[in-house]
């Protein structure tokens, strides 16, 4: 991007490795083990295992029906090999003490002292049942399921179907895009086949809650509801979580807005910059584009790069609209828009683009960043910028692995917003007499 056409030197190019090595790592190390949801779906071979008997587990299915009261009860049915089942029959101490197992140390951790619990044999078939007497909390009068995300991620791959049911008069106000669907013609029922929960920031933690009312609630109450549930718990795991990221991200955009002081006083031609911007931009996509169907990560480097053109475009066609607060406004405004329009585009899905645009926070603002000439207020746009990733990325999972995840996404996120930062940067700072 220099006019003196110098080549890029090594350590560029090790950088530049070290970028996409580290791109690479995100993703792998960002999802914790998921938990099961239904204890006695995933753990009742491996607790009947351990007393010494040979299970083979052919289906299992949950139904939970929710309670007035705040509980809910359990009927779990898992349909078992034949020899199991008439081990099972002949010996109820044994089948129950295999199904406490399961429920009290294998699913949900908020079911560690189940009421009630009873077991039957029913030909190959062994029922559980039992009663979780805290299972839904009240929200602005509504009942809200959030145990699908206890303690991290949670799966439902070891059960075929497992039935969430409403209270009696209420139906589903709200439910995940992402695991339920209401496939029946009862408006009080939402069933989740196979599905892994994701664990991440905001949006993903709505995304793992249910709530049922009454059919004539208003609209904005079950919006309220599952944000009086989310939110709390979201904002401590960002302070407890997030705050070490935060950090690393000053650091980082601090030095960005030194970078950038001493980019501003180099010799810039900004038709030149422009299309060699462009041109790096074109051949980094046809790699990503070929590859957008494995998950996430193409998605969002496709997402950079659609923010990449918006830069280049400008500073090869316009660089002078980054000389004044209003064309770097509309230059950003125009980078979020082609990155969430992509996104949709690519996925179908809006509220993933809105979190892939705020994931990505400081690549947008990125010729804000550049073209502002105070330090100060760069690195200040840049720590914003950053808050948003970290708010986006940090949920309440387990372990302290997110702490990790969070500053390694953190310091990606960054790197890749510099080279459009250091284009506004070196066009933005020339003075109107110099070529345009």
């Amino acid at each position: 991007m220099v006019a003196s056409g110098e080549m890029v030197p090594a350590s560029l190019r090790q950088f530049a490795a070290v970028l996409l090595l580290a791109a690479l790592v995100a993703p792998a190390v960002a999802a914790p083990p998921p938990e099961p949801l239904c204890g006695p779906c995933s753990g009742f071979e491996t607790a009947a295992a351990e007393a010494g008997i040979g299970v083979e587990l052919e289906r299992a299915t949950a139904r939970v029906a929710l309670a007035d009261n705040g509980s809910a009860t359990w009927t779990v049915r898992l349909r078992v090999n034949e020899a199991a089942a008439q081990t099972f029959a002949n010996d109820p101490e044994q089948r129950r003490a295999v199904a406490t197992d399961a429920v009290t140390r294998r699913g949900l951790p908020s079911v560690t002292d189940p009421v009630g619990l009873s077991t039957s044999v029913s030909g190959e078939t062994v029922v559980v049942r039992f009663r979780d007497p805290d299972a839904t909390d009240r929200e602005a009068g509504l009942f809200v399921v959030d145990f699908l995300r206890s303690n991290g991620q949670l799966t439902v791959d070891a059960a075929d179907r497992v039935t969430l049911r409403g209270p009696p008069g209420t139906t589903v106000l709200a439910g995940s895009d992402v695991v339920t669907t209401n496939d029946t013609d009862d408006p009080q029922t939402v069933t989740l086949y196979n599905a892994t929960m994701p664990a991440g920031g905001l949006s993903d933690l709505e995304n793992s809650v249910v709530v049922f009312g009454p059919p004539n609630t208003s609209p904005g109450v079950p919006t309220f509801a599952v944000a009086a549930t989310v939110v709390p718990p979201w904002l401590g795991a960002v302070i407890q979580f997030g705050t070490p990221s935060i950090l690393v991200g000053v650091v980082l955009v601090s030095g960005l807005a030194v970078l950038l002081g001493w980019v501003g006083r180099r010799e810039w031609e900004p038709t030149t910059t422009g299309r060699r911007f462009l041109a790096l931009t074109g051949v980094a996509t046809v790699p990503v584009v070929t590859v957008v169907s494995w998950g996430d990560l193409p998605v969002g480097l496709l997402a950079v790069l659609g923010s990449y053109a918006v830069v280049g475009s400008v500073v090869w066609r316009r660089p002078g609209t980054l000389r004044s607060a209003g064309g770097v406004a509309a230059v950003t405004v125009a980078a979020g828009i082609v990155t969430f329009t992509g996104t949709v585009a690519l996925t179908g899905r809006p509220v993933r683009a809105i979190q892939t645009v705020c994931r990505i926070a400081p690549v947008v603002v990125g010729p804000a960043i550049g073209a502002v000439s105070r330090r100060l207020v760069a690195a200040t746009v840049g720590t914003a910028s950053v808050v948003v990733v970290v708010a986006t990325v940090v949920g309440p999972t387990v372990g302290g692995l997110v702490v990790l995840v969070a500053m390694l996404v953190v310091v990606v996120v960054v790197l890749l917003a510099a080279p459009p930062a250091v284009v506004a940067a070196a066009v933005s700072r020339q003075r109107p007499d110099e070529p345009s």
